[in-house]
């Protein structure tokens, strides 16, 4: 009686290697298969290809786990970007743009030469 016991288990747990065998090799394969399936990433930066800024702003949309705040975010880096072409290339918010436009409102005198 014993014998058929331990028969039994041996069976059983050849069984369940076999099966875990089969799943592991299953999901080798869906994963290998997906990994040759992705198109590449175009990274190149120059020449006006935006595509690596956008590949970094898109892995962030997808990816972060907390809240983003899209606008303190672009008021942030719209300065940062335009310092990097040259000093005289601001970027004004719109409560910078109305308070240096005040001053300008109003009449001009003068012969206009």
């Amino acid at each position: 009686m014993g014998d058929k016991k331990d028969l039994f288990y041996k069976i059983f747990q050849i069984i369940i290697l076999i099966c875990a065998i089969l799943l592991l090799a299953i999901m080798a394969i869906r994963f290998s298969s997906s990994l040759r399936s992705r198109k590449p990433v175009n990274v190149n930066a120059g020449g006006g290809n935006w595509s690596k800024l956008m590949l970094v702003l898109n892995s962030i949309d997808e990816n972060y786990m907390e809240e983003i705040d899209y606008s303190k975010i672009t008021e942030d880096m719209i300065p940062k970007l335009l310092e990097e072409l040259d000093p005289h290339s601001v970027y004004f918010t719109p409560s910078e743009l109305k308070e240096a436009e005040e001053p300008l409102q109003g009449n001009f005198d003068g012969i206009g030469i």
